[in-house]
């Protein structure tokens, strides 16, 4: 078994480190966050230990890490994580169901988190720390870039390109050789055709999905400001 410490003590983490127990290599032996974010010293029966003390007391030379933190700020929070621990020295784990099918000639980089039932077929190239929730479709010759969240039910066609950042709602397709632009807030059940502009948000539902996206990502967040809507 390969020992693992994961960032963060979330459901997202809860979820995270039940996958990796039953479904993997990886034994998980503690949570850690950032140091003003410590509520309790133990997580799931693990202890919890400062991030700026991490490395002292599970070095990175034989300690993974996986940053199990979700979508908020447009994915750029686990973004950040993302690359702190990479400057502590550590090696980001992946995850990817044994439930899962993964084509041939599919490239898969650190940090990425797949769940069950997910098509991920020939010539796919996923970036580092995207997560693929379950029952997706991902064409041949598509490309996932870094920094995405793809939740549940997704159909991305064949040669698509999902640029950085961008977080794709429950049910929602994207058509044949389009581009989903960085910082793009895709809509559950919106369809998409073509290349869309960048910081936006594509809703089937304007106004639902506003209200969802100041309730998930801040009425006043200054990290993503999207320019406006597309029907």
């Amino acid at each position: 078994m390969k020992n693992l410490v994961l960032f963060g003590t979330g459901y997202t983490a809860e979820i995270v480190f039940d996958y990796f127990m039953n479904e993997s290599d990886f034994e998980v032996v503690a949570f850690t966050v950032d140091d003003n974010c410590i509520e309790k010293d133990n997580f799931m029966g693990l202890p919890v230990v400062p991030f700026s003390l991490v490395d002292k007391k599970f070095h990175h030379q034989n300690h993974s890490m996986f940053i199990a933190v979700g979508y908020r700020y447009m994915n750029e929070l686990r973004a950040k994580k993302y690359r702190e621990a990479l400057s502590k020295g550590y090696e980001l784990a992946s995850f990817i169901s044994p439930y899962s099918y993964i084509g041939r000639k599919v490239k898969i980089g650190n940090n990425c988190f797949i769940m069950e039932k997910n098509n991920i077929q020939y010539g796919c190239t996923i970036g580092n720390d995207v997560l693929v929730w379950a029952s997706n479709h991902i064409g041949h010759g598509s490309i996932i870039e870094d920094h995405v969240y793809i939740a549940s039910n997704v159909t991305i066609s064949g040669f698509c390109k999902i640029e950085s950042y961008s977080f794709l709602g429950v049910n929602s397709t994207i058509a044949d050789k389009s581009t989903v632009s960085r910082f793009n807030l895709i809509g559950a059940n919106t369809f998409i055709n073509g290349r869309t502009d960048s910081f936006m948000i594509y809703a089937s539902k304007p106004e639902r999905n506003k209200r969802e996206f100041d309730t998930l990502f801040g009425e006043n967040n200054q990290m993503f400001n999207p320019r406006g809507y597309i029907d």
